[in-house]
């Protein structure tokens, strides 16, 4: 089973937007618009635009392939552009017919829709009373969805359980090793950040080689129109996940009806050796109390082994469960939270200064016992930024080992149990302690010194050069310091350096 990091102190994320969907059998379009091809609405073109939508808008390009479980007829395709997995308006979106076949228009018009798409997965609702070409009229709704692609996929975007399983791994996953506590994936927080853009094509990287190994089939099956091709070892394949697909949606819907202000996303999916179920909770905060708290946000998450018809449930391998409360004090937002996963424990509290001109101090101390490794260790990192949305300035952070033999933390010992604690704490002890060390790239420091009270010291400078973001940080720990600068650009690609003293020469890292 795949490892899931648990650093979570990096708020930094995509800020996302509930799931709909309510208890109904299929998610509820919100505000649908009418469909931009593919769909048999029965308009005539009644104009002289281009592309007979009536307004005058010129198709700038098309999205077409095919709905495929057995090929599906009457199913609704749609780009999902604020990644909350339901169409909402102004969406482009279509009906699949014979064959499976659709095709998406996107208007010229639609800036927002082409600078998304790369970052937008499509998304098809299958209802009850669609056609399955192969198994006749669809009893049980269910949602299929294919990770964004690129423009040379355009015209062969197959929507299939194979690509399915795919994004929900990647989802899922993306949104808790980056630090986000809704599942979803939002276009327009991707767009602000070339760091975010980056790791966000990392990991469907990495998901891909995940989905490959687990499934035992290539990347080229994944993508690929299997029934034409004659695939019948991924056809039964994509008949189980289904079944999966179809239980998913069902049992979101009644996490969703338990708890209507939740996000709930519910997955089974094909682990290094078993089949899982994953279950994936989140729920926002809402109302503050007198002392100006708000209540808390939840994440609550599970694996479970299951059987291969999915139909038992065996061992509980992986767990997670996260609470945060806000509020608003000291020029800023302060977010308390602790979160417990498996055998790793953390208490957070983060304090972030509203912004001016887009500059912003930011503020995080995390008490972490991982009694996996059994270590554990109090981190302060501060970053001043001066463009906040793309994360550019300088940031600094130490780290301290928790002593046994003191029974405590060496310094900042009372810098504990935030969460618990919340209604009595001294903000400004807290900010002014944690700035009281400052480390910058432009100074010498003596390791043997340094670490008598740390055991790490990281500084880092994140500046845009032209179009290209670039990353520098120094790390000093025991074993002296070290360099590194990743230059990330505009494409998403990257390139990494190392030096191991701030006046050599950049080369490549070992």
């Amino acid at each position: 089973m795949k490892n899931i990091k648990s650093i979570l102190a990096l708020s930094i994320m995509l800020s996302l937007t509930a799931c709909g969907g309510g208890g109904s059998s299929s998610p509820e379009p919100s505000d649908p618009i009418p469909p931009t091809g593919g769909g048999n609405d029965g308009g005539d073109d009644g104009g002289n635009d281009d592309n007979g939508d009536g307004n005058g808008d010129t198709t700038a390009f098309t999205i077409s392939g095919k709905v495929i479980d057995g090929y599906v007829s009457g199913a609704t395709v749609f780009i999902d552009i604020n990644g909350n997995g339901q169409l909402d308006d102004g969406e482009p979106n279509g009906e699949s017919t014979d064959a499976g076949e659709y095709i998406l228009e996107i208007s010229e018009s639609n800036e927002e829709v082409e600078e998304c798409i790369t970052f937008a997965p499509l998304v098809v609702d299958v209802p009850v009373g669609a056609i399955d070409e192969d198994l006749g009229e669809v009893e049980e709704a269910y949602t299929m969805t294919l990770p964004p692609i690129n423009e040379d996929a355009f015209d062969n975007a197959n929507i299939t359980p194979l690509t399915s399983v795919l994004w929900e791994t990647f989802q899922k996953d993306f949104a808790l090793e980056d630090g986000n506590l809704d599942p979803a994936v939002a276009c327009e927080k991707l767009l602000e950040n070339h760091e975010l853009i980056s790791q966000f094509k990392d990991r469907l990287d990495f998901t891909i080689e995940e989905i490959v190994a687990n499934y035992n089939i290539s990347e080229e099956e994944i993508y690929s129109d299997f029934i034409a091709s004659g695939n019948t070892r991924s056809y039964d394949l994509a008949q189980q996940i289904v079944k999966g697909l179809k239980m998913s949606l069902a049992e979101s819907n009644a996490l969703k009806e338990q708890s209507p202000n939740s996000t709930p996303l519910v997955s089974y999916l094909k682990g290094e050796e078993d089949w899982v179920r994953e279950e994936y909770v989140y729920t926002p905060a809402s109302n503050v109390n007198s002392e100006g708290w708000s209540d808390n946000a939840r994440v609550s998450a599970k694996t479970e082994t299951v059987s291969s018809d999915f139909e038992q449930r065996f061992d509980t391998i992986y767990t997670y469960n996260r609470r945060s409360s806000f509020r608003e004090m000291n020029g800023g937002e302060v977010e308390v939270a602790y979160f417990n996963e498996t055998c790793n424990t953390a208490d957070i509290f983060e304090y972030t200064e509203d912004p001016t001109n887009g500059q912003a101090t930011k503020i995080s101390v995390t008490n972490n016992d991982d009694s996996c490794i059994d270590y554990r260790y109090k981190s302060i990192e501060v970053a001043e930024y001066n463009n906040l949305d793309q994360q550019l300035g300088t940031i600094y952070r130490y780290s301290i080992a928790y002593s046994d033999a003191a029974g405590g933390y060496t310094m900042f010992d009372y810098m504990e149990d935030f969460h618990g604690s919340k209604e009595s704490l001294n903000v400004d002890s807290i900010l002014n302690d944690a700035t009281s060390y400052e480390f910058s790239m432009s100074e010498d420091y003596d390791v043997e010194q340094l670490m008598e009270n740390f055991t790490i010291v990281e500084t880092r400078v994140r500046e845009m050069d032209g179009e290209n973001l670039v990353d520098t940080s120094r790390v000093i720990n025991s074993g002296g310091a070290s360099w590194k600068r990743k230059t990330t650009f505009p494409d998403g690609t990257s390139e990494t350096q190392c030096k191991d003293s701030r006046d050599a020469a950049w080369g490549a890292c070992e």
